[in-house]
């Protein structure tokens, strides 16, 4: 797999992460995950999105504006859920 970008957001001693990766086969899956033990990950395959075979920082738009708008909203939704479990 390729990895296609990563973020990384720290709440105090906490920090939420998304891995946005590429497979061989063209397909996009993502996963939120943090290194705490009482955070429970996530993850997604995301279907309808077209990224060119090799990819560049123009082809992705130079940040995460190429990610689908409900990718980042249900990643700002399980840091908000995770966040108040912590």
């Amino acid at each position: 797999m390729q990895r296609m970008y990563g973020r990384a957001d720290r709440f105090g001693s906490w920090i939420a992460n998304m891995d946005v990766w590429r497979t061989k086969d063209g397909r996009i899956l993502a996963r939120f995950w943090s290194r705490s033990s009482d955070v429970d990950s996530c993850s997604y395959e995301v279907f309808g999105l077209k990224v060119p075979a090799r990819p560049n920082r123009e082809d992705l738009g130079g940040g995460e504006c190429w990610i689908p708008r409900c990718l980042r909203d249900e990643y700002e939704n399980w840091v908000t859920a995770e966040w108040q479990c912590e």
